[in-house]
């Protein structure tokens, strides 16, 4: 690794990742492996015009080589072949007994490459009764607790974001990283699963966590909202929302003081407050707090809570928080041309190294650009090239 002004270079040096995904966290994966350094191609087997059209697809596939490969031709299996062996990992999604059908299952591309690190995203899991069963991150979230416990009682809510390929995304990455170390020293490939619906549960971690000691809370529903422990959640200023974090005993203690409620401390309702509030007395706290902060503004809570030394936030929107001083300062939304798209705000690599982060690429290539670069490092000569272009085995720009 080493420093390049503000930027660090060379982190996942010589690592090549065959990314073979379609969905949104393979891709997601790999581009979070590619900001580190990693060389990534991108193996696809259809055009796919319209996806290339979703600035999703834009975001995620920046700065890969593009190699496209039909399948169908009878020649592609030793193209695929010397692509398993110039890679480290392979990226898939889907369900394996499929992928099974195009020799993309774990045994066959061991065969091919015995210290491949074989990293497949199924929607479910390969074992089980769902084993076979089709999902996306929406369906598979939808049944795992994403949406359901969003809302009031049995009413659930549409969550946007796609939180259990988020989840898978940056699973796959860091156990992709942990195999590439066990690779180094013992020279040994592995199979890294990682489902979506494991994900989804990973992604709410805690709220799975059950036992007979431990409490319950019931949520109430305030101004059309899952408001939850009374000082630890959203509230509804004179001209807009916040969030109040007062999440243990001194926050509680300094905002009853600060808004000269200091009856409410010793109020034996309160007791164990915050967290330990009886779910039946949530309600009245409520209802003592809400009309206090509907008063005033934002401006006016945000001066108060920093005097008072309690978590605060205003709620924003995502185009407010590009352009937050905080997030200019690190530069963690980037202005960049994008080849396709012109100049658009991206956001860089989050990740700092001794003060520095890798510098994103943020080129798309079109499909098939890098086929002939691609095909000459794996040792196919003109003529054979030629072929491959000629009877679309291999398709696309072909640069």
């Amino acid at each position: 690794m080493s420093i390049k002004g503000d930027y660090v270079i060379n982190v996942l040096n010589d690592i090549v990742i065959l990314d073979a995904s379609k969905g949104i966290a393979g891709p997601y994966c790999s581009m979070l492996l590619q900001n580190m350094g990693a060389r990534v191609i991108k193996l696809e087997f259809e055009q796919y015009p319209e996806a290339r059209n979703d600035v999703r697809y834009q975001l995620w596939n920046r700065g890969k080589e593009q190699f496209c490969l039909n399948l169908e031709k009878p020649d592609s299996k030793s193209i695929l072949s010397e692509l398993i062996n110039l890679s480290d990992v392979i990226i898939l999604d889907g369900i394996e007994s499929e992928l099974s059908k195009n020799e993309f299952d774990y045994e066959s591309i061991r065969n091919l490459k015995e210290n491949i690190i074989y990293t497949i995203i199924p929607p479910y899991s390969s074992t089980g009764p769902y084993k076979e069963r089709h999902g996306n991150e929406y369906s598979v979230g939808a049944a795992f607790g994403l949406m359901g416990d969003q809302g009031d009682d049995g009413i659930p809510e549409f969550v946007r974001v796609p939180t259990a390929a988020y989840g898978a995304a940056f699973n796959c990455s860091y156990h992709i990283t942990a195999a590439l170390l066990w690779k180094e020293l013992y020279n040994e490939g592995k199979k890294i699963e990682i489902s979506l619906s494991h994900s989804a549960m990973v992604m709410q971690s805690a709220q799975f966590m059950t036992g007979m000691n431990l409490p319950t809370r019931k949520p109430i529903i305030r101004d059309g909202i899952r408001a939850g422990v009374p000082i630890y959640r959203l509230f509804k200023a004179k001209d807009g929302w916040f969030f109040l974090a007062g999440g243990n005993p001194s926050f509680w203690n300094k905002l009853c003081m600060g808004l000269e409620l200091e009856e409410l401390v010793i109020d034996e309702r309160f007791i164990d407050a915050p967290w330990g509030i009886p779910s039946e007395y949530h309600l009245e706290l409520a209802e003592i707090f809400e009309p206090i902060f509907k008063e005033k503004t934002l401006e006016y809570w945000e001066q108060f809570m920093k005097l008072t030394d309690i978590p605060f936030a205003k709620v924003g929107t995502k185009s407010e928080y590009i352009t937050h001083e905080q997030m200019s300062h690190n530069k963690t939304i980037e202005l960049v041309k994008n080849n396709n798209l012109g100049n658009t705000k991206q956001i860089s690599n989050i990740v700092y190294f001794d003060g520095a982060k890798t510098e994103i690429n943020p080129l798309v290539k079109p499909t098939g650009y890098d086929n002939y670069n691609i095909l000459t490092e794996i040792g196919y000569t003109q003529q054979e090239i030629t072929r491959f272009i000629d009877t679309d085995i291999c398709y696309g720009n072909n640069e």
